[in-house]
């Protein structure tokens, strides 16, 4: 039997992006008190989006008395062995203040202060990431966090000497929705199917519209879907994400004075 009793080849229609989230928490002060989430174009790193999160509250980092070990220095060599970058991501090198013999960590047990940083790094079939295993700290993790971890060391988000005290990862299949040209008939069928059913898809990337899924937008869907369920009104972000996003680019006129 086909998936949604026969409705299978809307999902195929629905095409999507993989995200990995790598987190890093670091001992010492934070260079980077002043920012909050950096997006990274260039071709050095294979992550896109890097949150400072320790910048958002205090209770995201362990408190400064907590004493914690140090896993790793990010330069320590047993990091960056292994597969290297995927295609079109990050190259063979490191940052130049990365070179040459790099510190070792000495598994000390002592306080902070701390802070923490989490990366966003996108996989899809145009966009793949590096496959295999890279050790950090003695432990395997997956090759995208070594070369996060070369990526932050090549775009000076640390340095080699920084004290790695914690590492997460973890990878979402379904990250990202992608806008696509066979996407909009598949919604034009799916959503009624579902609202018939009594169920209204909506949220973040509920209805599957990257371009109406801020946080704005999500909570806008939120509010029209109860007035649509209570009484019947238009649903202005879902039905016409055009005239809800009206500063778009090709609105927009430019001319000398």
């Amino acid at each position: 039997m086909c998936r949604w009793a026969g409705k299978g080849e809307w999902a195929d229609d629905l095409t999507y992006s993989s995200t990995h989230v790598v987190g890093l928490g670091l001992r010492g002060p934070c260079p980077h008190p002043t920012k909050c989430w950096l997006y990274f174009p260039e071709d050095d790193c294979p992550f896109y989006r890097v949150t400072i999160f320790s910048n958002y509250a205090e209770g995201n980092c362990p408190a400064a008395c907590a004493e914690l070990p140090t896993l790793c220095l990010a330069g320590d060599e047993s990091v960056h062995r292994g597969p290297i970058g995927a295609p079109g991501g990050l190259p063979p090198r490191m940052s130049g203040r990365a070179g040459g013999k790099r510190p070792t960590a000495d598994g000390a047990v002592r306080g902070g202060p701390y802070w923490s940083l989490m990366f966003e790094v996108v996989e899809s079939p145009e966009r793949p990431v590096v496959q295999g295993q890279c050790e950090v700290a003695g432990k395997q993790w997956p090759a995208i966090v070594g070369d996060v971890l070369r990526g932050a060391l090549a775009t000076r988000l640390v340095e080699a000497d920084h004290e790695v005290v914690s590492v997460y990862h973890r990878r979402l299949e379904k990250g990202y929705p992608t806008p696509s040209l066979k996407r909009d008939g598949a919604l034009d069928q799916a959503l009624p199917y579902f609202k018939s059913k009594g169920v209204w898809q909506r949220g973040r990337f509920g209805s599957w519209k990257y371009e109406v899924g801020n946080q704005d937008h999500s909570l806008m869907l939120g509010v029209e879907a109860v007035d649509n369920v209570l009484y019947g009104g238009y649903e202005m972000s879902l039905m016409s994400p055009d005239f809800v996003n009206r500063r778009k680019n090709a609105d927009m006129r430019y001319g000398r004075k």
